[in-house]
């Protein structure tokens, strides 16, 4: 992979994290680069303006160019303008976060996050991947769509590092619980990966790619609804499967 482009994902990810001007050298630091790349990559930035700096010595920071490219890209992606609608309406009515994550290979990326109004809720981030495949009821649905013997051979160069008490650290049951899981076409993690949280999850094939539809919140929360959140999230899926993008 290119270690400019890195390098300047980088660059916006370090003004992000850290939320103030920043000058060579401490971008430099934190990129772990040699000044001459990280002058390469900030001048580079700052002739296309997406950089700017703020007074002489005083560090650089983003203009609002990316902001504005970033709007326009989104305003107009087609499985966003899709799913986000009936993602919003999924959450409302589960009073849970509720995500679309599409696959590739052993990779599940989160596309559209949709979060209720209630500030007690478990979430991801868009653009990050799953965390695993074995504690997370959407990494499952991702194995669930490899067959039995790539599912064994996956788990097989995988250690099942316990996340909580209840992270299952074992191959067969994980791969007994597979089956069961793809046979009645839904997903779940009971407090695997973060205690006090339940997550359940659906797979569909959308326009020839593999999605994850999950729904994450309180286990009370997430047991008093159970069967209406699992066959609202079939329905959702349903529902986008059917839409062309």
């Amino acid at each position: 992979m290119s270690k400019i482009v890195y390098r300047t994902l980088d660059v916006f990810e370090a003004f992000a994290a850290l939320k103030r001007p920043l000058s060579l050298t401490e971008l430099m630091k934190r990129l772990d680069i040699p000044m001459s790349s990280c002058h390469d990559v900030v001048h580079a930035l700052e002739e296309r303006g997406y950089l700017y700096e703020v007074k002489p010595r005083g560090g650089f920071y983003p203009t609002a160019r990316l902001h504005d490219i970033a709007r326009t890209i989104l305003d107009n992606d087609p499985v966003t303008e899709r799913a986000e609608p009936i993602l919003q309406q999924l959450s409302l009515d589960l009073a849970a976060s509720v995500s679309l994550g599409k696959a590739k290979e052993h990779q599940l990326t989160y596309l559209v996050v949709c979060n209720p109004p209630d500030p007690l809720r478990f979430s991801v981030v868009v653009g990050t991947s799953v965390r695993n495949l074995y504690a997370t009821s959407a990494g499952k649905a991702l194995l669930g769509s490899f067959s039995p013997d790539a599912q064994a051979a996956y788990l097989q160069g995988v250690e099942l590092v316990p996340m909580t008490p209840f992270t299952i650290t074992s191959r067969e049951q994980l791969l007994a619980e597979l089956k069961v899981s793809g046979e009645r076409g839904w997903y779940i993690n009971r407090e695997e990966s973060v205690e006090d949280a339940l997550t359940i999850s659906t797979q569909f094939l959308w326009n020839g790619a593999l999605y994850v539809i999950t729904a994450a919140g309180t286990r009370n929360r997430m047991e008093r609804q159970f069967d209406h959140a699992v066959q609202s999230l079939r329905d959702a899926a349903h529902r986008l499967q059917q839409g062309e993008i």
